[in-house]
């Protein structure tokens, strides 16, 4: 599990640009690869090992991206919920 510190609202929102960022490009690579699977399909009747292997790995890329967002979310709520308790408290 990823040790997430989100010191404000501000740190949060900069994670969350650099991880779109981060996650387009993994999206982008996997319609890219699709589109390869369907034309090696159409030109040779079947698409190569190798490409379904990168898909494979450029999806549970994804999958291990969109696990990280979960766990920031919940971190970052923990650490929001215990700022305002700490400012109650005082």
């Amino acid at each position: 599990m990823d040790d997430f510190t989100f010191t404000d609202r501000e740190t949060y929102i900069e994670w969350r640009i650099t991880w779109k960022q981060e996650y387009k490009e993994i999206s982008n690579t996997i319609q890219y690869t699709r589109i390869e699977i369907k034309n090696q399909h159409r030109s040779q009747g079947y698409a190569s090992f190798e490409t379904w292997r990168k898909l494979r790995a450029y999806t549970r890329k994804a999958n291990a991206a969109l696990q990280t967002l979960k766990l920031a979310k919940q971190a970052a709520q923990q650490q929001y919920t215990r700022f305002k308790a700490e400012a109650i408290a005082c």
